[in-house]
């Protein structure tokens, strides 16, 4: 007997909610369905079973920071699109419950997600004016990255802040210095936050890795240098533009003269 559920406990016969056939404790059970909705599998059948026997087999244990852990691994390393309300409740369930060898595990990999900005900031009309909000509910592609690749948040306003003021070619610049600002999307007033995700529990989980609070002077001064370069460039844009036009002008003036000047000396 012993033997058999150790078979059962270790192979892969369980119908998961995605088609395949699962090992029972790599399902989660229905409790788990509030946190990770949808992203989740869960077994099909588990109604079938008596409490006794899913106990044996491991079937679906409760929601653990290992089983986030594993979910975000693979999401990480599948680069698989994912929204910003999910990771959200998935960093504050660590925040509550990870232990320390946990959070080092999570600390060594590259398990922040920041979305893409594009996919997820929209404009919306308010009174008094236009600004910038982010869907949290969407699922977009994005960049999964490591503790040293991000700061908490970012006082210049050019990493990841949703400012009308601050254009999007700028944003992409800035993001070239190394550093995105996780603050800009899971601290803030234009993300709406819940029970699951409020944004001071997010800012303990982000202290607690050990992420930078803001820029190093170093990161600031490539940031500066890139939006030196962009403003410079805009403005040889536009002075070509302007050159490029008196030029054509000249061009086809000059040419009008000459051809009026022949034909007065043909005559």
């Amino acid at each position: 007997e012993v033997f058999f559920l150790t078979r059962l406990r270790d192979c892969a016969w369980i119908a998961g909610s995605d088609g395949k056939l699962h090992v029972p404790r790599r399902l989660l059970s229905e409790e788990a369905r509030a946190v990770i909705g949808n992203k989740g599998v869960y077994p099909m059948t588990p109604k079938q079973f008596t409490p006794d026997f899913v106990t044996a087999i491991g079937l679906a244990p409760p929601l653990s920071s290992a089983h986030i852990l594993s979910l975000l691994e693979h999401w990480a390393a599948a680069k698989t699109p994912v929204s910003l309300n999910l990771t959200k409740k998935l960093y504050s369930f660590l925040n509550r419950h990870a232990s320390i060898a946990e959070r080092t595990r999570f600390g060594s990999q590259r398990l922040l997600f920041v979305p893409t900005r594009s996919l997820v900031v929209t404009g919306v009309l308010r009174k008094g004016g236009s600004e910038h909000v982010i869907d949290v509910c969407k699922e977009s592609e994005g960049d999964w990255l490591g503790v040293g690749e991000c700061v908490q948040r970012d006082k210049s306003y050019l990493l990841d802040d949703l400012k009308s003021d601050v254009s999007l070619p700028m944003h992409h610049i800035a993001a070239r210095a190394g550093k995105r600002a996780l603050a800009a999307y899971y601290c803030n007033n234009y993300c709406n936050t819940d029970a699951h995700g409020d944004a001071a529990e997010l800012s303990h989980f982000f202290r607690q890795l050990a992420i930078a609070e803001c820029p190093s002077d170093e990161v600031y001064v490539e940031i500066l240098k890139c939006a030196a370069l962009l403003r410079s460039g805009a403005r040889s844009g536009l002075s070509g533009a302007r050159d490029g036009g008196r030029g054509g002008r000249e061009g086809r003036g000059g040419r009008g003269g000459r051809g009026g000047r022949g034909g007065r000396a043909g005559r």
